[in-house]
């Protein structure tokens, strides 16, 4: 039960604060963030990996990894919320919310990277479903910090409830 209500609780939060508009600050085009990912496991077969950005209002640019490739580098534009959606032949997608939101224009391009793997459907098998279909990550713009970087605690409690004994398989 308890997973039930982390699981819904987890898809309010990025389900519905990307639809929140933000006084007409939606409109601005500028890019903010060079995002670098790499993909631990993306060459482990000949197929093609994915990378999907969806924004709210279905919006939806998707990058390549050739074959024998693991690592992508994109700009996003400034004051928008992205899904990205990564996934390949064979394996689990995975999800990561990016929310470009920043008060202040910090008059430079932010940069964020990241490395993750994803998971075979063999082995997601043994994870707790509910958990699977969430974002591994939430990444904003730390007003505090003038930077870019992710909600620590939300990462380790999806990876808690990703793990957790007893869970709907």
């Amino acid at each position: 039960m308890k997973g039930k209500i982390f699981t819904q609780l987890l898809a309010l939060v990025c389900l519905f604060i990307p639809l929140k508009d933000k006084a007409g600050n939606r409109n601005d085009s500028t890019a903010c963030l060079y995002l670098v990912g790499v993909i631990e496991n993306a060459t482990e077969s000949a197929d093609t990996c994915f990378i999907e950005f969806i924004t709210p209002d279905m919006k939806i640019d998707t990058l390549f990894l050739k074959p024998g490739r693991k690592k992508f580098r994109c700009q996003l534009r400034k004051n928008e919320y992205y899904t990205v959606r990564i996934s390949k032949k064979g394996y689990v997608p995975k999800l990561i919310c990016i929310n470009t939101e920043m008060l202040n224009d910090p008059g430079r391009l932010g940069w964020f990277e990241f490395e993750t793997s994803l998971f075979k459907k063999e082995t997601a098998e043994k994870l707790n479903k509910d958990a699977l279909d969430f974002p591994v990550a939430i990444i904003y713009f730390d007003r505090q910090k003038e930077t870019f970087a992710y909600n620590e605690n939300y990462t380790k409690d999806l990876l808690k409830e990703l793990y957790k004994p007893g869970s709907r398989q």
